[in-house]
């Protein structure tokens, strides 16, 4: 997988931790549910995880925390972990508030020094490795850390979006792995601007398959939302009927 060209921006790190509370006010993450992407099905739906009771599940880039709730109230032990402090403070309060145990922890999502060897059942990272540029360090430190049967689920954008002018559909870039750019993530917000990282299906599986791992599935996810939903606010609905909003893969070692 090779590396994105970069572009200068606000590191994702420090625009989370500015944006966060502004952000889920305007984008609010479904709760009690763990959600892979904006207008997609979600593991209610999917249910790629299968029984989470009792399993040790690392929820990586955990965001506002809904999903490592559900998941907790679900009868797993969760670790959230997430390099904003800013979103973790936000999910600290929701499990508290919902009683939900979880282990938050602050750290980049290849920062999991912290896990013992081989102690992870389940490993899912929704929606956030597109604020990270080295893909290949954070799928080998899930590589470390999951058990030999365990299971890793991803969802990211959809590649094919970064090469579209969102507005237009018109083609606006090479489609080509390893690909930077800012992005509004609130859209007409300048203090939401963050580097936005994308590869693509070739590169992403490459990559995973040279950290051990084998793909079981990967799904194209086609945007089910009502047309109320905010996140049309992103990818235009005449857009979003045609093209899927967001790529997930699931994986084993």
């Amino acid at each position: 997988m090779a590396d994105p060209i970069s572009s200068p921006s606000t590191d994702p790190v420090t625009t989370w931790d500015s944006i966060a509370p502004d952000f889920y006010r305007a984008f609010p993450p479904a709760p009690q549910r763990l959600s892979y992407g904006p207008l997609v099905a979600g593991e209610n739906d999917l249910k790629l995880l299968g029984s989470v009771t009792g399993k040790r599940i690392l929820d990586l880039g955990c965001g506002a925390g809904f999903g490592s709730i559900a998941l907790a109230k679900s009868g797993a032990h969760v670790i959230a972990v997430d390099f904003s402090a800013q979103r973790l403070q936000i999910a600290r309060r929701l499990a508290e508030r919902e009683e939900a145990r979880v282990e938050f922890r602050q750290a980049g999502l290849s920062e999991l020094i912290f896990i013992p060897a081989d102690s992870i059942d389940i490993v899912v990272s929704a929606w956030s490795l597109n604020f990270t540029q080295e893909w290949s360090r954070v799928f080998r430190a899930v590589s470390r850390v999951l058990a030999p049967s365990g299971i890793f689920v991803l969802s990211v954008e959809h590649p094919i979006w970064s090469c579209l002018d969102q507005t237009t559909g018109a083609l606006s870039r090479p489609y080509r792995d390893g690909y930077s750019a800012p992005r509004q993530l609130i859209p007409g917000d300048p203090a939401s601007t963050t580097e936005f990282y994308s590869y693509t299906i070739g590169g992403t599986v490459s990559s995973l398959m040279k950290e051990g791992f084998t793909v079981h599935h990967l799904f194209e996810l086609p945007a089910i939302a009502p047309p109320t939903d905010p996140w049309y606010k992103v990818y235009a609905p005449e857009l979003a009927r045609n093209l899927p909003p967001v790529l997930l893969v699931k994986c084993g070692l």
